[in-house]
């Protein structure tokens, strides 16, 4: 089985395709915009995967979702911005993925990115990661 062990939200990342090793540039935890609905397309969002080895059923691809809700969304949640495969190399047991996001908010507040992963044919939620949302 493959696992998320982080996602993090930044203007920029990078990763160096000898060593593997990731540069992260300007996390983010809140974005100040002049107005609403805006939209933003300078925010990337890193997950690191780890896959288990010695497990019976490690994957070597999958397929993740990535959706936006809004503060005053509850548990809907929007279309999905960005849905793509992650594929490990065989015998490596990490990946790095970095998905440039467009992003469109149209509320003020803490907007939340949802990560799935799917198995099977049901999407299954891996991680959420926050982003305060400011009009000034």
């Amino acid at each position: 089985m493959t696992e998320l062990k982080y996602g993090i939200l930044c203007e920029q990342a990078i990763i160096n395709r000898e060593t593997g090793q990731i540069s992260i540039i300007n996390i983010l935890n809140g974005i100040r915009i002049p107005k609403l609905p805006i939209e933003v397309n300078t925010t990337s969002l890193v997950l690191s995967w780890q896959r288990n080895l010695n497990a019976a059923n490690a994957d070597d691809s999958f397929d993740v979702r990535i959706s936006l809700r809004g503060p005053g969304e509850g548990a809907k949640k929007r279309a999905a911005n960005e849905e793509f495969k992650v594929k490990l190399l065989k015998n490596n047991t990490m990946a790095h993925t970095i998905t440039h996001l467009k992003i469109e908010f149209t509320e003020a507040g803490e907007n939340t990115f949802i990560v799935e992963k799917k198995i099977g044919d049901k999407w299954e939620l891996e991680t959420t990661v926050p982003i305060h949302v400011i009009v000034d």
